[in-house]
Formats: C-alpha cells, sequence, structure tokens
C-alpha cells in the first residue's frame, strides 16, 4: 500500500483534502510605452518555481491577504462581487445609449476631448473622472470609436 502526503511548503503541516496552487503571470500593461520590454528570466523562472509549491489552505488566505493590501478572502470576494455588479450596470446603461443621446449630453469639444484621451491610451474610468462624465457615456462612445475603425 502507497500513501501519499502532502505538505504544506510554507508552514510544513500536512495538507487534508486538495493542496492549494499558487500560480502567477506576467502581464504587460496595454499603455506601456515600450513594446521591447520582455519578461527577465529571474522572474519567468520565480513564477514557474511557485507553480510547483502546495499550500494549505491558511497559507494560502495568509497569502491572498497580503497581496491584497491585508484584506481578508472574504472582503476581497465580496468586493469582487461588487465590482462585477457595478459593470453589468454600467454596461446595462450603455446598452440603451444612443449617438443622439451622447449629443445632447457632450458638446462637440468633449467629444473630441474624450476621442483624444481614448487615443492616448486611457481607460474608460480615467477619462469619465477626468472629465466628469459618467461612466456608460464613456464605454459607449468608446464603443462607437471602435466601431468606425
Amino acid at each position: 500500500m502507497k500513501k501519499i502526503v502532502i505538505i504544506c511548503d510554507r508552514c510544513g503541516a500536512e495538507i487534508k483534502g486538495y493542496p492549494m496552487k499558487l500560480t502567477a503571470d506576467y502581464v504587460e500593461r496595454a499603455d506601456e510605452k515600450r513594446v521591447d520590454q520582455k519578461i527577465s528570466e529571474g522572474i519567468k523562472k520565480a513564477l514557474m518555481d511557485d507553480c510547483e509549491r502546495d499550500y494549505c489552505e491558511k497559507c494560502m488566505q495568509e497569502i491572498l491577504e497580503f497581496a491584497h493590501h491585508n484584506m481578508d478572502l472574504e472582503t476581497f470576494v465580496s468586493e469582487k462581487k461588487d465590482e462585477l455588479t457595478e459593470e453589468a450596470k454600467i454596461d446595462a446603461k450603455a446598452m440603451v445609449m444612443t449617438m443622439d443621446k451622447v449629443k445632447k449630453i457632450l458638446k462637440p469639444s468633449q467629444r473630441d476631448m474624450l476621442e483624444q484621451m481614448y487615443a492616448r491610451g486611457m481607460d474608460e474610468k480615467d477619462i469619465a473622472r477626468d472629465m466628469g462624465i459618467e461612466r456608460y457615456i464613456v464605454r459607449y462612445y468608446i464603443g462607437e470609436i471602435r466601431k468606425a475603425g
């Protein structure tokens, strides 16, 4: 008979049930100006090494709390749900927008400014904040810009 025992790579406790894995990915931001910037071999190796480790639930929660500014897992999950709900509301409002409504809300100079900010790579959240308008208007208008090509 064989018995497989999995030990937490952080605290050394025996893991009952399934171990947790921590995976990470390196993503270049869309607003980065340097396209030739590549992930260093050191970072790549560190990310791959971490994929081989097993963690117990308690250690994983502590890792997530640290990674998310000492926020407990329940609060983190709750905030993510709130963000998704907010995004759904913005999507719903953007879907009922029309160009006629946008033209009533935004002056031509504001529409030009929005286009310029978007062309510079700003995201909709920053554009809405800087211009003092609702995100659903920005989301709709950016969608129209993309459709126009």
